[in-house]
């Protein structure tokens, strides 16, 4: 069975997801957890054991390679992460850490909760309940491009690891060859091992066409995803927030607004007032930039006006994320590191459109064409739209609390209409401005 959680941003799909996994542990079953980040696996170790009560010695994090492994270190970067994994298993280092993390996850015989990134998806096919955070996340993404050799390698590393049955299903669900030199490795497709007796769950609050849903669940038609809903073996729940004590205001540009735009020097000088009114008045504020560049641009002139922002690329990552719970004014990026899975709760938000240039838009979709055929084109657009509400949406996490989104482009209007659970909730909160005055 799979069960889509969809709903507006921080209604509790998340959370009512953790304990409902916690649950599960507790009474002894086996669950896998997925979430994006690596950064985030020790906040959700923190929180099973602090909030939901899961023994500690029931939770089992799977490190990245990269962190713990000195061979991998020294390896290129991006790496096929099945065959990582199998060539490290098949490893003669007996004492490394990560294989043990690994060897435990695929032993069925052991309980308890692994939390891992999305990446180790495929380990899906060893548990029978799974949770898969930010599920959207995994869209287009959901393939690899890779050489044949490579991908004989890749079988033959998993065979020796994990034996021929395996490799028999992921020569069926996972390869298909492109040409003599090319294989395509759909990294998603395990979720079609879960329409009978596994159950995963897949929590959002972006996805796309129930159309392109069908393909990614790995149905063959639109009516084959409506029989199964029908059936009962995918099931939608839409999680919805009732009216907030204090309702947020949504203020969106009734232009669009480039790089080349008369508008954007104009909007950096009213964003320099404002964010100097908004911490005269003990107000957070988060910029969003559409690039690094601009973000760039955004700190300097800020600081030169008196002010100390911290900027995702210059004084603030990853590693020194919990600074902005002490900062009044943040400039994070569209599709930057804080995008998703991350909370930067803020009192007023500012966001710039990161608009595709027409080069990379078509190599985009030429890309997906081989993949998604005509829906190519779809998926670019659910892409870019559900980058902008994600991030935007990054900075309003507590709704108890009032937010005033100040989007400075018209299309964040096709961005909030293309997910119409969102925008049947911020519509009628909704202006259209011409300018910060």
């Amino acid at each position: 069975m799979i069960r889509i959680k969809l709903g507006i941003p921080a209604t509790g799909k998340t959370t009512g997801s953790m304990a409902e996994s916690a649950r599960e542990v507790k009474s002894g079953a086996r669950v896998l957890w997925l979430t994006p980040l690596k950064t985030e696996i020790r906040e959700l170790v923190e929180k099973f054991v602090k909030n939901y009560g899961v023994p500690p010695d029931k939770i089992y994090p799977i490190p990245s390679k990269l962190d713990v492994c000195p061979v991998l270190r020294r390896m290129e970067k991006f790496y096929h992460v099945i065959l990582g994994i199998a060539m490290c298993l098949s490893c003669n280092h007996k004492t490394c850490v990560f294989k043990s993390f690994i060897q435990r996850a695929v032993n069925r015989s052991n309980e308890g909760l692994f939390i891992a990134t999305h990446r180790f998806l495929w380990l899906s096919l060893f548990f029978s309940k799974v949770y898969i955070d930010e599920f959207d996340f995994l869209i287009p993404d959901m393939f690899e491009l890779i050489p044949a050799k490579r991908a004989y390698m890749l079988l033959k590393a998993i065979e020796k690891v994990f034996g021929s049955k395996v490799v028999a299903q992921i020569r069926k669900r996972y390869l298909v060859q492109i040409n003599d030199n090319t294989f395509l490795f759909k990294s998603i497709y395990p979720i079609r091992y879960f329409y009978n007796h596994r159950e995963l769950v897949g929590i959002s609050a972006t996805l796309t066409t129930d159309d392109v849903m069908a393909k990614l669940l790995g149905f063959d038609t639109f009516q084959d995803l409506v029989d199964a809903k029908e059936e009962g073996t995918i099931n939608y729940s839409v999680y919805t927030l009732p009216t907030p004590n204090k309702p947020d205001f949504f203020y969106i540009f009734k232009h669009r607004n480039y790089w080349t735009s008369p508008y954007t020097k104009k909007w950096y000088v009213q964003l320099i007032n404002r964010a100097k009114e908004d911490t005269a008045k003990g107000y957070t504020a988060t910029i969003v930039a559409r690039s690094r560049r601009e973000a760039q641009i955004l700190h300097h002139l800020l600081k030169r006006n008196g002010l100390n922002p911290l900027t995702e690329a210059i004084n603030w990552d990853l590693r020194n994320y919990d600074d902005w719970r002490r900062h009044s004014v943040r400039i994070i990026v569209v599709r930057g590191k804080f995008h998703r899975a991350l909370n930067i709760e803020s009192d007023k938000i500012y966001a710039f459109y990161q608009h595709l240039l027409p080069k990379d838009r078509d190599r985009m979709i030429e890309k997906l064409r081989m993949v998604w055929g005509d829906d190519a084109e779809e998926i670019v657009r659910f892409d870019e739209y559900r980058a902008h509400v994600q991030t935007v949406f990054r900075c309003a996490r507590q709704w108890t609390n009032r937010h005033e989104f100040y989007l400075l482009d018209s299309k964040y209007d096709d961005a909030f209409r293309y997910f119409e659970h969102i925008y049947d909730f911020i519509h009628r909160r909704t202006k259209y401005i011409e300018s910060l005055q």
